[in-house]
């Protein structure tokens, strides 16, 4: 789940955008609006096209408004990116986002042991 103006979230995007490629995995981004810009017809595309992540882009499922899937999970930070298994189980969360860290590896390491379980 990420903002369009949120920083964190962008580096997150362009950092798990290759992993979700390499491991041919879908990646799904919801989009919660945090400000008022985040609401402006087609800010949160605009942003993917900086990004290098156009919408359409093959393996990337772009939400518009995950404002009420971010209710029902009580997401208040942004980002906040989940594993989730193919029986639909969340298997690893990360809220906010250090980049190269231990944390990020972490998550890749989850990315890697999802792929492996699938098939």
């Amino acid at each position: 789940m990420w903002g369009a103006t949120c920083w964190y979230c962008k580096k997150g995007l362009v950092g798990l955008a290759p992993v979700a490629r390499r491991l041919d995995i879908p990646l799904v981004a919801l989009h919660v609006p945090e400000f008022p810009a985040d609401e402006a017809e087609g800010h949160p595309e605009r942003v993917l096209d900086e990004l290098g992540l156009p919408h359409g882009t093959e393996g990337i499922y772009v939400h518009r408004d995950a404002r009420a899937w971010a209710e029902l999970v009580a997401m208040r930070y942004w980002p906040t990116f989940l594993v989730v298994d193919r029986d639909r189980r969340a298997t690893y969360v990360l809220i906010g986002w250090a980049g190269e860290d231990r944390y990020y590896r972490e998550m890749v390491e989850a990315l890697e042991r999802a792929r492996a379980d699938a098939r």
